[in-house]
């Protein structure tokens, strides 16, 4: 009998992402717990697996936590997951690309004083892990790659940065008011 190989992160992606089609939100965030067991490293794409199965069992009100969490265990990010993210938190300002996006916040900055240098850091932060995917795509070593996924992260935090500078204006109006 032939053996079968070991489960690989594609697989296990496959689980997740079968899962969120269930609906099972509990199955799909258990596994990561499975992939740790079985010393299965996660993609980016496990990561926004998480992160929606997340949101949905939970309610986009508890994202900012679980996405700090992320960002603690440093779970490997992209693009996609950046932008995941931001249509989360910001889903009215979400554009048709990441062009949009630091477009919309360069003008919310521009608005408003207090979110002009959160708005600048985020801008620079997706700027540059665009121009790291950029060259990680273009080499087959590891680096570059880790580069990128690290520069997302920032993007990532940076994000978070700027929503909580967004809430905490917004608390200080109404509560002037």
């Amino acid at each position: 009998t032939k053996q079968l190989p070991s489960p690989n992160v594609t697989s296990y992606n496959a689980i997740l992402v079968a899962a969120i089609n269930a609906r099972q939100w509990d199955e799909a965030l258990s596994v990561v717990d499975v992939m740790k067991e079985k010393g299965v490293l996660p993609n980016s794409q496990t990561t926004q697996g998480r992160l929606l199965a997340y949101v949905n069992k939970f309610g986009t009100d508890s994202a900012p936590a679980f996405m700090r969490q992320l960002l603690t265990e440093r779970a490997p990010m992209d693009e996609a997951t950046f932008t995941m993210a931001f249509r989360i938190l910001l889903p009215s300002l979400h554009g048709k690309n990441l062009d949009d996006v630091r477009l919309k916040a360069r003008a919310m900055g521009e608005k408003e004083p207090r979110l002009r240098q959160a708005s600048l850091n985020m801008i620079r932060s997706i700027r540059t892990a665009e121009t790291l995917s950029v060259k990680a795509r273009n080499s087959q070593d590891t680096l570059p790659q880790q580069n990128s996924s690290e520069s997302w992260m920032t993007a990532f935090s940076d994000l978070l940065e700027f929503t909580q500078q967004m809430e905490k204006i917004k608390n200080n109006t109404l509560a002037a008011q």
